[in-house]
């Protein structure tokens, strides 16, 4: 059981490390546009209403959750880790 912790943990570690060093660069350039997009928001708007919005978000009913994972989460386990490569 430890040992299939460590796998999935490295595994995403793999994939971060291929995220950032453009091993597919359309991901990393959707990534850093991303990046930059948030940063910008979070410069503008005051940071205790991105704390009610966050907050909104995460306590709401599980009514308005959506069953699919986020697309985040998606577009990240998408990318290859080294075992993936190696195949």
């Amino acid at each position: 059981m430890v040992q299939t912790v460590l796998g999935d943990l490295a595994t995403q570690g793999e994939r971060l490390q291929a995220l950032l060093s453009w091993r597919d660069p359309r991901a990393t350039e959707l990534f850093i546009g991303v990046c930059l997009a948030i940063t910008l928001i979070l410069y503008v708007v005051p940071p205790k209403m991105v704390a009610v919005a966050l907050e909104f978000y995460i306590l709401r009913h599980p009514m308005f959750r959506d069953p699919m994972p986020p697309a985040s989460l998606n577009f990240f386990r998408r990318l290859p880790s080294l075992s993936d490569r190696l195949m």
